[in-house]
């Protein structure tokens, strides 16, 4: 099977499945694309539960393996449809985060977007 993992998950950082040439580390959309793409027929996903939907509709023909039933991001759980068009709606909440932090974040942050 080849092994599709989100880049936050814990195992997108340890260097043997980072190296390893049956893993793909991308967003959601990168594993969806590798997922249609990949001749394979089995796949271990590395990534929250919610995905595994998508990906199902995407290519229901393959074989989806969650790692772990209680995969669960309680960060994605929080962008509600009702939440995102109140903040479109008003511009807001704002998130302000210290310069440090927001220095800090942005190297890890724009490797993710380059990953997906």
């Amino acid at each position: 099977a080849e092994v599709l993992v989100h880049p936050e998950s814990s195992g997108a950082v340890v260097p043997e499945i980072r190296n390893s040439p049956r893993v793909t580390i991308a967003s959601t959309t990168g594993m969806i694309k590798h997922l249609k793409a990949s001749r394979a027929k089995k796949f271990l996903i590395v990534t929250e539960k919610g995905v595994l939907h998508n990906m199902h509709q995407a290519a229901p023909e393959k074989e989806l393996m969650l790692i772990g039933n209680d995969a669960n991001c309680r960060y994605m759980q929080l962008p509600t449809l009702p939440k995102v068009r109140e903040a479109l709606c008003s511009g807001g909440p704002e998130v302000k985060v210290p310069e440090v932090l927001a220095q800090r974040a942005y190297g890890p942050i724009k490797r993710m977007l380059e990953i997906g």
